[in-house]
């Protein structure tokens, strides 16, 4: 048996609680993220990298410019009778009995 491993987990788990403390009290550095990249497995560490440039990419692109409603009813005439038998189609049987 290893005599090292218990000291090995002990300094994993003081390192991973000094980098937990770093994190709740102000932003993390790159050497306490790194750190912890490292930790992880190969495959990890790809679908990491696809997922910050992901969000770099998002936080890069340009703003979409809002699309402008004004006009969107130009053309069309909505009279009063419209308006009524609309109402009539919806409210026709409020209340329903079969409740």
């Amino acid at each position: 048996m290893d005599n090292n491993a218990p000291s090995q987990n002990k300094e994993v788990l003081q390192e991973s609680g000094i980098l937990y403390a770093t994190q709740q009290n102000s932003a993390p550095s790159v050497e306490s993220i790194l750190k912890l990249v490292s930790q992880l497995a190969a495959t990890d560490k790809l679908q990491l990298m696809e997922s910050l440039v992901a969000l770099i990419r998002a936080e890069l692109a340009p703003p979409e410019a809002p699309v402008s409603l004004y006009g969107l009813w130009k053309g069309f005439s909505i009279s009063e009778d419209d308006i009524a038998e609309a109402r009539q189609e919806m409210w026709g049987n409020f209340p329903r009995d079969d409740i």
